[in-house]
């Protein structure tokens, strides 16, 4: 008995189904995505504002939303060792930084990925001079691009307020 055309897009269509479940999962489990990355990512409830008309924002500047109390959330990339790096960067009112994730990246899990810890994004809260913070020891780069998505952060934030 033969297929039909529908009933060889629908096995196709599985296939990939499957095949992109599996190869996101490998991602995932290879700290190359976080989840939930993205618009709430920090706080899923939380007032994520207005989105700010992507030509008026800098190269490297993917989305920028600006809440009705005047903080923002900017998601920007910078170029790490293994190439752009992703960074979720909240800005309080005042300009200092709030709250960042490292988002998608390539950069080596044990060395640039490193910036990614907690323990070292948290230096820069508080903080509007990027500058402030020393580079993390042996993820310059990675480091370096974290600085170049704060100076994206701050033209960002400067120009809309």
């Amino acid at each position: 008995m033969t297929k039909t055309a529908e009933q060889n897009s629908g096995s196709t269509t599985i296939l990939l189904i499957v095949y992109l479940l599996v190869t996101f999962s490998m991602i995932y489990a290879h700290g190359k995505i976080e989840p939930g990355f993205g618009r709430n990512a920090l706080n899923p409830g939380l007032d994520s504002g207005e989105l700010i008309s992507d030509y008026l924002l800098p190269d490297g500047v993917m989305e920028a939303y600006v809440r009705s109390d005047g903080s923002m959330r900017i998601i920007a990339t910078g170029s790490g060792f293994g190439g752009l790096v992703e960074f979720v960067v909240d800005v309080d009112a005042s300009g200092n930084y709030s709250s960042i994730i490292m988002g998608a990246n390539n950069e080596t899990a044990n060395v640039g990925g490193n910036v990614k810890n907690p323990e070292y994004l948290e230096k820069y809260y508080g903080h509007r001079d990027p500058n402030s913070i020393d580079a993390l020891s042996g993820a310059t780069n990675t480091s370096n691009a974290l600085k170049e998505v704060l100076e994206l952060c701050n033209q960002v934030f400067d120009s809309n307020h």
